[in-house]
């Protein structure tokens, strides 16, 4: 029974091949429908997320050197360091505040 679904199904597939379509209307012009489908292509307005990843490289570059200066720049940053190394700066602010209002 497999054997003959198989055998009527490989003599469709041979009368298939047999056939050949007529392709005369697809095969005229097919070079310049092409080429100008390939200039259309190329002549599309790229979207704002198209340009940002062109731009890609350049915003690392960007960040890389801010980041370099930042860090040269910020290591002579001596006038505040001693701020910071108060004990308990916040509360003493605070405190200071609070004061303030009750003179």
């Amino acid at each position: 029974m497999k054997r003959q679904k198989n055998k009527k199904l490989e003599d469709l597939f041979s009368k298939v091949r047999t056939i050949r379509r007529d392709t005369a209307m697809i095969e005229h012009g097919f070079e310049v429908r092409l080429k100008v489908r390939m200039q259309n292509q190329t002549e599309e307005v790229l979207p704002l997320f198209g340009w940002s990843w062109r731009l890609m490289p350049l915003f690392v570059a960007v960040v890389v050197l801010f980041s370099i200066v930042g860090f040269t720049l910020g290591q002579n940053q001596g006038e505040y360091s001693h701020i910071a190394s108060f004990s308990n700066f916040e509360k003493t602010v605070l405190l200071s505040y609070m004061m303030e209002d009750k003179k």
